[in-house]
């Protein structure tokens, strides 16, 4: 009876130190936790319309409503295609960094593209931490190239972590703040004139356009032999 009582009392000094344990735990992922409210707002200047060959600045603002500190903030670009002509990538625009882009460091995101598709990128800046209530602004450049895209929504997501993820025991109270989009136009056409149609040698219309310069041509010559 004696070694079954020892042996329930070892039990019970062992649940109890793992409740201890558990608790402590608890109150140390308490005390650790980090809640902040990132807001990421978008102004482009000096015109949304952007057309081929000109410049426009979009100023990327990223700011803590707190209370806690956003210790690593990231800000990612929505995707768009790459840009390298010597390996016959063509993009309509590219989005690159200005000496206003600092205090936030910027690099690219290069996703792996499916087989026949462009290559895509992303932008990302990363600001310094942002304390409660703190804000920056960083600026980016849209180059437009080309009228391979008529119009594009370019938006800004913002996180408290590295590659769109959270720190663990960070979280927001406020996600449907953490993005900002905006729409660029690269031409004025409407978006069906805006890309010459090409026009396959096979299709009818083509085909009906060689039957009639085949009937002017015969035509032609009827009438300057007669």
């Amino acid at each position: 009876m004696s070694a079954v009582f020892r042996t329930s009392h070892s039990v019970w000094h062992r649940l109890l130190l793992l409740a201890l344990l558990s608790l402590a735990h608890g109150l140390l992922n308490a005390q650790t936790a980090v809640v902040v409210d990132l807001e990421v707002r978008l102004q482009i200047s000096p015109d949304s319309y952007v057309p081929p060959g000109t410049v426009a600045y979009v100023d990327v603002e990223i700011m803590n409503h707190g209370p806690g500190t956003a210790v690593g903030p990231e800000v990612n670009s929505s995707s768009f295609d790459d840009w390298f002509p010597a390996l016959g990538r063509e993009a309509g625009f590219w989005i690159r960094w200005t000496p206003s882009t600092a205090p936030c460091l910027m690099y690219y995101h290069h996703a792996d593209p499916f087989p026949g598709h462009p290559a895509g990128v992303a932008a990302q800046l990363y600001p310094p931490s942002l304390a409660a209530g703190e804000s920056v602004t960083c600026r980016v450049a849209i180059d437009s190239m080309t009228l391979m895209e008529h119009r594009y929504t370019l938006s800004f997501t913002a996180y408290d972590g590295v590659y769109y993820s959270w720190r663990p025991g960070v979280t927001d109270s406020n996600l449907s703040n953490n993005r900002a989009e905006l729409e660029i136009r690269f031409s004025n056409l409407p978006e069906a004139l805006a890309q010459p149609e090409v026009i396959p040698a096979t299709s009818p219309a083509a085909l009906w356009g060689l039957v009639m310069l085949l009937v002017a041509s015969a035509s032609a010559v009827f009438w300057r032999r007669r």
